[in-house]
This record gives C-alpha cells, structure tokens and sequence, in this order.
C-alpha cells in the first residue's frame, strides 16, 4: 500500500490549503510519524539577549550559513551526542564487564610521563 500514501502526498501538494489539511490529516491517521518527514516543527526560543543573538548571527555569517541554517545544524550536533548521565552509565557498564582495576598511581604516572 505505499502508493496510497505517495497518491494521496500528491493529491495534498496539489490541493488549495483547507482541503491539503484534510487529505494530511487522513494520511496522518494511515501513517502515523509521516509528518517529521514532510512537515518541519518550529521551535522558539524566548529571553535570547541582542548580544548573544548578534553573536551567533556573526558565527553563521563566518559559517556562510543563515542563522536558521546554523542553529539547525548546532541542534542536530546535540541531539546526536548522548547525555552526560547517558555516557557515564556505559562508562560503569564497561567498567564492570571488563572487572579490571587500575590503580590511581599508575594513571598519575602514565599521564606524567606523557608530558616529559
């Protein structure tokens, strides 16, 4: 049934807008999740102060990237790295899988003798 879906996208696209709701609120209901692929969600961001929006207007420009454009992309790199407390629970699991110790001293002398 997958060209029902494509069907009904281009009967949507084709639509005046009242009816295009119609059509994406049935195809919601066929397929629900579709709509992260077709419609982006806006996101807000209130008490952003001139200095720091002027700032990262600045390092999109250096970019060569529209503000919307870089703070997508700074979104994106967040949501792919896994939390703090994400990270250190696997740091714990591999800790007790492996079951080794390392004494704080030979750390301390290993890091030392990297700097000499």
């Amino acid at each position: 049934m997958p060209w029902v879906m494509a069907v009904m996208v281009a009967m949507a696209i084709r639509r005046p807008s009242a009816v295009r709701g119609s059509l994406l609120s049935e195809l919601a209901a066929y397929r629900p999740g579709w709509q992260s692929a077709f419609m982006p969600v806006r996101i807000t961001i209130s008490g952003v102060s001139e200095d720091l929006r002027d700032r990262l207007a600045a390092r999109a420009a250096s970019e060569r990237q529209s503000m919307q454009e870089f703070l997508r992309d700074a979104l994106e790199r967040i949501a792919s790295r896994s939390s703090r407390g994400a990270w250190l629970q696997d740091v714990r699991r591999r800790k007790q899988v492996a079951d080794t110790r390392v004494a704080a001293s030979r750390i301390l002398n290993a890091r030392d003798a990297d700097r000499t």
